[in-house]
């Protein structure tokens, strides 16, 4: 299992991102189920969303939350006990962020060691191996 974290989704749908080439065939390869056991969270997609419509307007934020939830892509939901680690863990690792603070917290409670993300943040937390480089 793999998490895939905001920026790695959001630069996979727009090919002005610098990292949508990368992206794009991450994305491609989860669709055509050629990568499996991906998963996000819930504050990802909520992060995910409001950079969408921030950036690039309401109508492609919509069509982004339908790509998303039709997806093969399983969706954590973070629950308190996850809230109650990620507050650790934003408070130790400077370079991230809450929504990042939340993903570590999930992937440590559900194992998972690999991460989707182009955030050398996460390069500071012991256990976590960054993938998409």
């Amino acid at each position: 299992m793999q998490f895939i974290d905001t920026v790695t989704l959001f630069s996979a749908f727009f090919a002005d991102e610098k990292h949508h080439f990368k992206s794009k065939k991450i994305v491609n390869a989860i669709v055509s189920g050629k990568l499996k056991g991906v998963v996000f969270s819930d504050y990802v997609l909520d992060e995910l969303l409001t950079l969408a419509r921030v950036k690039k307007g309401a109508r492609v934020s919509n069509e982004i939350l339908e790509n998303i939830v039709g997806s093969e892509i399983e969706m954590l939901k973070v629950e308190q006990k996850h809230l109650i680690v990620a507050q650790e863990i934003f408070k130790k690792y400077y370079k991230l962020n809450f929504t990042d603070s939340t993903i570590v917290a999930l992937m440590l409670d559900y194992g998972i060691r690999e991460l989707y993300s182009f955030d050398k943040g996460f390069d500071s937390v012991p256990k976590i191996i960054r993938l998409g480089e």
